[in-house]
């Protein structure tokens, strides 16, 4: 039961930065007047969604070590950000601030269900605790 409630968490999650990051690569120009700040914003929304997402996964699901909960939505982030500048490098894409929306929000939204499924399954209990 639990194990499915994580899973209808995680695709709640994913279905939500899906639709964010469609409507907002889309519709930026209508809210962002300042070079830079369509992905200040895309920020400022993903990572307290994230931090929504793992708490509700602590609170239902199982239970991890608090300081993983806290600090893993900014690694993640940071992360998610070397990660596209890496992908815009490879791939030649020119970056423009849809394509950056798209590629960030892709990135960190794939890292963080991939972080759910590593730290609240975790069968071993190197990571989680089973308070």
């Amino acid at each position: 039961m639990k194990k499915s409630l994580l899973s209808v968490i995680s695709v709640l999650y994913l279905a939500i930065v899906a639709c964010f990051t469609f409507y907002w690569a889309n519709n930026f120009q209508k809210y962002v007047h300042f070079k830079g700040d369509e992905f200040g914003m895309c920020v400022e929304f993903i990572i307290p969604l994230t931090y929504a997402f793992f708490i509700l996964a602590q609170l239902n699901v199982r239970r991890a070590h608090f300081v993983i909960l806290l600090f893993l939505p900014v690694i993640i982030a940071i992360a998610s950000f070397f990660l596209g500048i890496l992908i815009l490098l490879v791939t030649g894409m020119s970056g423009t601030p849809a394509q950056t929306i798209y590629l960030y929000c892709s990135v960190y939204s794939l890292a963080s269900f991939l972080f759910i499924k590593m730290v609240w399954t975790s069968k071993e209990g190197k990571i989680s605790s089973n308070r």
